[in-house]
């Protein structure tokens, strides 16, 4: 299980002077916070003396602005000499 957090509210970056005015406009992150959770699994296969295969993954357990991803897989395989 993964969880991570904005420790803060978003920054806003905000005035610009443009010829005898000034215009305002707003950068920053629309959602102000991040909450994302995320839940990994894996297994470990010792094929032979020398030899391991990795095979994992993360889903995202949150939906609209604080789901990064779909999904993600790892296959890591090894031979050690």
């Amino acid at each position: 299980m993964h969880y991570a957090t904005a420790l803060d509210d978003t920054d806003v970056a905000g005035e610009a002077i443009v010829g005898a005015g000034t215009q305002s406009f707003d950068l920053r992150n629309t959602a102000n916070r991040i909450d994302e959770s995320n839940v990994t699994a894996g297994v470990h296969f010792q094929l032979a003396r020398c030899s391991t295969l990795r095979v994992a993954t993360a889903l995202p357990l949150r939906t609209g602005d604080n789901r990064w991803f779909d999904k993600e897989v790892l296959v890591q395989l090894s031979r050690r000499f």
